[in-house]
C-alpha cells in the first residue's frame, strides 16, 4: 500500500515538474515576444514621426505653391504702382 502511494506521489511530482518546465518555457517566449514588440513599436514610432514631419513639410510646400499666383499678382500690382 505504501509503495503504491509513493509511486503515485512520484508520478504527480513528475507531472508537476513537467508542467513547471512548460510554464517557464512559455514565460520565456512571452518575454521574448514582448521585447520584439517593444522594438517594433519604437521603430514604428520613429517612422510615424518622420512621416508626420514629411507631411508637414509637404503641406507647407503646397501652401507656398497655392500662394504663388497671388504673390506674382501682388508683385505686378506693386510694380505697376511704382512705374506710374
Amino acid at each position: 500500500m505504501q509503495q503504491v502511494s509513493g509511486e503515485k506521489l512520484d508520478e504527480e511530482l513528475t507531472v508537476a515538474r513537467l508542467y513547471i518546465n512548460k510554464m517557464k518555457s512559455e514565460a520565456k517566449n512571452v518575454i521574448q515576444r514582448c521585447s520584439q514588440l517593444e522594438l517594433t513599436q519604437a521603430e514604428d514610432s520613429q517612422k510615424l514621426a518622420e512621416s508626420e514631419k514629411n507631411l508637414s513639410d509637404n503641406r507647407l510646400l503646397v501652401q507656398q505653391v497655392d500662394c504663388e499666383p497671388y504673390v506674382q499678382s501682388a508683385r505686378s500690382v506693386v510694380l505697376g504702382v511704382l512705374i506710374e
